[in-house]
This record gives structure tokens, C-alpha cells and sequence, in this order.
């Protein structure tokens, strides 16, 4: 049992530190540049911008009030955006679109899913902050945390995706950190997954 024991430790500790090099080369990357994710567009990505389901990158500037207000009704902005309500239809839902879509909040998004994998392999004690996971729930689906993050990242998402994926993270009575919760994480973060892609 000890033997098992320090081996199960060490593969830990060696996902871990594979986790913080990736999470180091992303801020990496960040450094380097202020938007990674500005290219030429072909014309079928141009198409595809001019649906009020996708994020919103030539959306004028909205006033001060607005995006404070945006920022402060965050998580009930995100749960009507994550169950299909168009960003275009309302001022707030608009600057939050805006908002969630940026590169800046999808790098830290990814990283925060990421940083579940690291939380989930480590014991939790009084003194951490967190909400406590639910550890074996979370490691099951590693791989599919991990396609999620990478879907994150790509050139083009959907504001729903992100809505959907921020949503999920920040909701302490869903599949993450609620043992009672039965909702599939997996299958919820496939259909993120789908979301995320304005293509399917």
C-alpha cells in the first residue's frame, strides 16, 4: 500500500508540474502579445461574425454605467446568455457579451479550468479559501477539462460557449463542487465544447 501510495504521489506530482508549465507558457504568451488571437479573417470568418450568437469584437465602445452594471450582474447576465438569449438584446447583455469573449478573461478562463485539475489532485485543508471540488468527479474528466480549455483559446467562439463554460465554473451547487448535484459533467462539458464552436 505505501508503494502504491508514493507511486500515485509522484504521478500527481508530475501532472501538476505539467499543468504549471502549461499555465507558465500561457502567460508567457500573453506578455508577448496584447491580443494572440488578431489574423486575417477568410471570408466564411467574416460571414460568421455577422450573427449576434458570436462574439462581438466591432461592437462600439458602451458607456461607463453600462459596463459596470454588466460587471456587477455578471453571473445573471451569463446564465441568460448561456441559455441563448442574443447579446443584442439588451444594453447590459451586450457589454457583457463584449466582456466575456475578450482574450484577456478566455486566457484566465482556461487557466481557471485548468487550475480544477491541480486543486483536484491536491487534499484540502481548513485553511484553503476555495470551495472544495469534487475531486473524483473532476479527475474523470480531465481530458475533456483539458479540450475545453484549448477550445477556449481558438480564434472564434460563441458567446454562449463562453457564457456556458463561465457559468458552470462559478456554479457551487452544479456537478464541480456539489456531491449531491446528478447533472453529467461530462456531458455538459461536451455540449460547451460544441457551443464553443460557431462552425457546428
Amino acid at each position: 500500500m505505501a508503494y502504491d501510495d508514493s507511486v500515485s504521489s509522484s504521478a500527481n506530482e508530475h501532472s501538476n508540474d505539467h499543468l504549471g508549465a502549461i499555465h507558465r507558457h500561457r502567460r508567457v504568451m500573453r506578455r508577448k502579445t496584447a491580443n494572440p488571437f488578431v489574423g486575417e479573417m477568410s471570408p466564411s470568418v467574416e460571414k460568421l461574425l455577422n450573427s449576434s450568437e458570436l462574439q462581438c469584437p466591432l461592437i462600439d465602445s458602451t458607456s461607463a454605467w453600462v459596463r459596470f452594471f454588466s460587471q456587477l450582474f455578471g453571473p445573471a447576465l451569463d446564465s441568460k446568455l448561456a441559455k441563448g438569449e442574443f447579446p443584442d438584446s439588451s444594453p447590459l447583455l451586450m457589454a457583457r457579451a463584449r466582456s466575456i469573449v475578450s482574450s484577456q478573461l478566455r486566457w484566465n478562463l482556461a487557466d481557471w479550468w485548468l487550475d480544477l485539475l491541480i486543486q483536484a489532485r491536491q487534499p484540502w485543508t481548513p485553511r484553503d479559501a476555495r470551495v472544495p471540488v469534487v475531486r473524483s468527479r473532476v479527475l474523470r474528466v480531465e481530458w475533456q477539462i483539458r479540450e475545453l480549455a484549448n477550445a477556449l483559446l481558438a480564434p472564434l467562439v460563441t458567446v454562449r460557449g463562453v457564457a456556458m463554460a463561465n457559468s458552470l465554473l462559478c456554479d457551487g451547487s452544479g456537478p464541480i463542487y456539489n456531491p449531491s448535484c446528478s447533472v453529467d459533467l461530462a456531458a455538459t462539458l461536451r455540449e460547451i465544447i460544441g457551443r464553443l464552436d460557431p462552425t457546428t
